[in-house]
């Protein structure tokens, strides 16, 4: 017994040994099976997800080129009424225009609302001008 060394052994575990081993490949499996098969129901969908996609598209599209053609429709409409004599003086008269010998008369309408009753204070540069005149030129309020 001199030089020997004595060889240490793990202790044995609590369960059959390579359980843990085996659970753990068993689940990779599992795992690899779960993401094999995701990805190819992915790739099986691609095709009916895209078709979807593109059918909004289409039926988005089509919802505005009704829409354009609505708006077309009453531009032309407009256009021809706007040919006509009473269809110029209508736009005449939104515009202001007055045919001769008539005379503008121009209303407005007082506000409801006090706080939206704009006051109009005096230009600045004439406040300011005058501030500068007063400085150079002094009134003379002495009474005799």
């Amino acid at each position: 017994m001199g030089g020997q060394s004595k060889i240490r052994r793990r202790p044995k575990s609590a369960g059959r040994p390579g359980k843990f081993r085996r659970v753990v490949s068993k689940l990779l499996v599992i795992c690899l099976v779960a993401g094999g098969g995701y990805m190819f129901l992915d790739k099986l969908s691609r095709p009916y997800r895209i078709s979807h996609g593109e059918a909004k598209e289409i039926a988005e599209t089509k919802r505005q080129i009704k829409a354009e053609e609505e708006q077309n429709r009453a531009l032309k409409q407009n256009i021809e009424f706007l040919k006509t004599d009473s269809g110029r003086e209508v736009e005449a008269r939104r515009l202001g225009w007055v045919k001769p010998g008539e005379v503008a008369i121009v209303v407005e309408q007082p506000s409801l609302h006090p706080e939206t009753i704009e006051v109009k204070e005096p230009p600045r540069h004439k406040s300011f001008w005058n501030a500068v005149k007063g400085i150079f030129i002094k009134k003379n309020n002495r009474k005799p």
